[in-house]
C-alpha cells in the first residue's frame, strides 16, 4: 500500500515513493492476542517468529494489498544473550495498542535504500537512529532478514513510520490469504508542522491538525495487490493534538473496528 508521487518534485528531482509495510500492534501477551484477534476479527492469526536481538516474538495478519497487522508481544522466553529495553514501548504495554507503522521503499526512493529515506527524515526534524538488520526463523524455519532503522527511535511517539527494506527475503504478507482490508489509518501530533514535513519526505500528502490515509483503490503491483493510499485535500483528523495519536481502522470478517 503506498503513497508516494514518482513525478518531479522541486528542482525537477523525483519524489521518494514509501509503500506502507505494516502496522505495529504492541500486545502484552502474544497467546492472549492471537486468540483475541482470531475471536473478535473472525480471521486467521498467523504465526510468525523471535526476535532474539530484541526479546520478542510475533504474530502476522495479511491485510489487502500486501502489508500486514503485527502482533508483537515480550518473549517470555527470550535469548539468554539478550538484555535491554524492547521496542514499542512493550516493557509497559498493558493492552492491544497501535504502536507505530513501517514503510517500505519502492520506485524513486529504491535507488538510495532507506539510508537516503532516514537522512530525509532527519532533515525533516525527526531522526530515526541508525540502520541496523534484524532476522527470524519463520515455523517453517526459513529465515527472514531484514534491513531496518531503529524501532526504538521515538519518531514523534511511533506516529511517522520506521523504514524497512525485506531485499530477497519474501515479504511477510504471504505467510496467508488477506482476509482483513485496511480501510483507513491515520495520526497526529502536537509538533503538526514536523509530521507533516517527515511524511512529505516519504512521499506521503497530509492534511493540516493531522493526517488521514483513506483506500483509494487496488492496483496491480510487485506481483501482487496493492491498496493504493490517498489524503483527501485539507481533510484533518483533528485539530493540533495534545499528544502522539495513531489510529488504523480495519474491514475484518468479523466487522469494522478500530485500533488506537
Amino acid at each position: 500500500m503506498s503513497r508516494g508521487v514518482d513525478g518531479p518534485g522541486a528542482g525537477g528531482a523525483a519524489r521518494p515513493t514509501t509503500a506502507l509495510d505494516h502496522l505495529v500492534v504492541a500486545v502484552p501477551s502474544l497467546p492472549d492476542a492471537v486468540a483475541w484477534a482470531e475471536r473478535e476479527w473472525g480471521c486467521t492469526v498467523h504465526a510468525g517468529g523471535r526476535h532474539p536481538a530484541w526479546g520478542t516474538w510475533n504474530a502476522l495478519v495479511p491485510l489487502v494489498g500486501g502489508a500486514y497487522v503485527e502482533l508483537v508481544a515480550p518473549d517470555p522466553d527470550p535469548d539468554p544473550a539478550w538484555s535491554g529495553t524492547r521496542p514499542f514501548g512493550l516493557d509497559g504495554v498493558t493492552r492491544p495498542r497501535l504502536a507505530t507503522w513501517a514503510v517500505r521503499p519502492e520506485g524513486a526512493a529504491g535507488a538510495g535504500g532507506i539510508e537516503a529515506l532516514a537522512r530525509g527524515l532527519e532533515d525533516a526534524g525527526v531522526p530515526v537512529g541508525a540502520v541496523g538488520s534484524g532476522r527470524r526463523r519463520r515455523p517453517d524455519g526459513s529465515r527472514l532478514e531484514w534491513r531496518l532503522s531503529d524501532p526504538s527511535a521515538d519518531r514523534l511517539g511511533g506516529t511517522v513510520p520506521f523504514l524497512i527494506d525485506w531485499g530477497p527475503s519474501p515479504h511477510p504478507s504471504g505467510i496467508g490469504p488477506a482476509e482483513v482490508r485496511l480501510r483507513s489509518l491515520s495520526v497526529a501530533h502536537p509538533r503538526d508542522p514536523t509530521l507533516r514535513a517527515a511524511l512529505a519526505a516519504l512521499g506521503w500528502e497530509s492534511g493540516a491538525g493531522g493526517v488521514v490515509f483513506p483506500v483509494e483503490r487496488e492496483v496491480s503491483h510487485a506481483g501482487g495487490l496493492d491498496g493504493r493510499l490517498r489524503t483527501p485535500p485539507r481533510t484533518p483528523l483533528r485539530g493540533p493534538a495534545l499528544e502522539a495519536a495513531l489510529e488504523a481502522v480495519l474491514e475484518t470478517p468479523g466487522g469494522r473496528l478500530t485500533i488506537g
